[in-house]
């Protein structure tokens, strides 16, 4: 093995334009870091510009397996990228509008423990959603939502706009497209439900994606799953109260006659009638 002792290390071209997110440059650093280190111990075990496989190697163990000032840096590295995920959970939080605006409808069921629907579910729960939107229709919710919400951040400054923007009749319009959408995918209710009790319990890992294509990948099929058919009434009865019959006035069923070609009745009638099926099974 030849090494050249004037190597200098210098990192790749960005190819974001150096706009890299605070993660992925702590992921740089540590990784050039090391190579450094690596490279400048195989500089000191080389003889005429060789190093023996065996040095190689043992500079290598020495590198990987290094205390002191090394472990210090991997510590710091670490806390930096703890940070940065902590960072984007909280802008992912912020800028995910148009998901708050639909969990709104089941958020008081994570103070319920009987319910047994946590947060941690919720990763899956946008998967299943965004599916079942479209990319069309899932970008121009998002769009709308993003904008009140920009909206509203403008108007009320410190104040939270969680209120106003759940208030807002375009964001409501929004919501009431998304059920509609939904209700219209679930016309073959038993093998789409399947389906969505499928996401719901399948490790994320191992979710395989191509396009419009799900290929479930179960990490233990005979693991006790941890959503079921009760979990599934209980959401979908909170998703869908809003457009319960009993919940629409006249002039509610007439806007979404004119809106979307289609009674109340005619949109969700059938899937309420299978949702209450689960209800008397459970």
């Amino acid at each position: 093995m030849e090494t050249e002792s004037k190597m200098k290390l210098e990192p790749s071209p960005k190819k974001d334009g150096g706009k890299a997110d605070k993660g992925s440059n702590s992921c740089r650093v540590a990784g050039n870091f090391a190579i450094g280190v690596f490279l400048e111990l195989l500089r000191e075990a080389a003889r005429d510009g060789m190093v023996k496989m065996e040095d190689a190697e043992r500079v290598a163990r020495t590198v990987m397996d290094a205390k002191g000032p090394l472990e210090i840096f991997y510590r710091q590295t670490f806390a930096e990228w703890t940070a940065a995920y902590e960072e984007t959970k909280i802008q992912g939080q912020r800028t995910n509008v148009f998901g708050r605006l639909v969990v709104e409808t089941f958020v008081h069921l994570f103070d319920d423990p009987r319910s047994e629907i946590t947060r941690e579910l919720l990763p899956r729960f946008f998967t299943a959603l965004y599916m079942l939107l479209g990319d069309q229709d899932l970008a121009e919710c998002r769009e709308i939502c993003m904008l009140v919400a920009t909206e509203k951040r403008a108007e009320l400054g410190d104040t939270p706009i969680w209120e106003a923007y759940f208030a807002d009749r375009r964001c409501k319009a929004v919501l009431d497209r998304t059920l509609v959408i939904i209700a219209r995918r679930f016309k073959r209710f038993e093998i789409r439900k399947n389906w969505f009790l499928t996401i719901m319990n399948t490790d994320q890992e191992n979710v395989s994606l191509a396009g419009n294509v799900f290929v479930p990948k179960e990490k233990n099929p005979t693991a006790e799953k941890v959503f079921a058919d009760r979990n599934f009434y209980l959401l979908f009865t909170s998703l869908f109260d809003s457009v319960r019959l009993r919940n629409l006035d006249e002039a509610r069923k007439t806007y979404f006659k004119e809106r979307f070609r289609e009674t109340p009745n005619k949109i969700f009638g059938a899937f309420f009638i299978e949702l209450e099926k689960l209800h008397g099974m459970h």
